[in-house]
């Protein structure tokens, strides 16, 4: 028995969402009672088409694996597909969405953290391999720059007289 709701109609055979103005279910191609056409005018997709429904191969555990792995792994992709997933009307596609969703952001927890450990572990290798540079970040102030014009000879060549460097 078919129930509607808000424009829609629910079939009774496989629980899909169809539109009130269907004769047929369009995921199993069963007859919906009482959408308002007379279904013996109307035409009938069963009697031109031969209508096959696909047998369900997904593993419902297959799925929330890969939701979980995929959402641990790569957060940044399995976010936006576990918020699309959520939007279905199959409750069992919501239910990966929301695992997808929730490891992605358990996902983006774990890259934020080993991301600040591997970045502090690279910034103090780099502070380890320059001797001098420690003790200047501590310090805060560096030293002076040379004045490079105290010992440096002028310039002779051969008929210019010498100058002197302008003090």
């Amino acid at each position: 028995m078919a129930t509607a709701s808000a424009g829609r109609t629910i079939c009774g055979n496989c629980g899909a969402n169809n539109f009130e103005t269907q004769a047929a279910c369009w995921k199993c191609g069963k007859t919906l009672a009482g959408t308002g056409i007379a279904l013996s005018a109307a035409p009938r997709l069963a009697d031109s088409v031969a209508v096959v429904a696909a047998p369900a191969t997904v593993d419902p555990a297959v799925a929330q694996w890969t939701a979980i792995l995929g959402g641990l792994l790569v957060p940044i992709v399995m976010l936006p597909v576990g918020l699309a997933f959520l939007m279905w009307d199959d409750r069992r596609k919501v239910e990966v969405g929301r695992t997808a969703t929730i490891a992605s952001l358990v996902g983006t927890l774990f890259h934020a953290i080993f991301t600040y450990f591997a970045v502090a572990g690279v910034v103090g290798m780099a502070m380890k391999m320059l001797p001098g540079a420690v003790d200047k970040a501590k310090a805060g102030q560096s030293e002076p720059a040379p004045d490079f014009n105290e010992d440096v000879k002028p310039l002779e060549l051969p008929g210019i007289p010498p100058m002197a460097p302008a003090k």
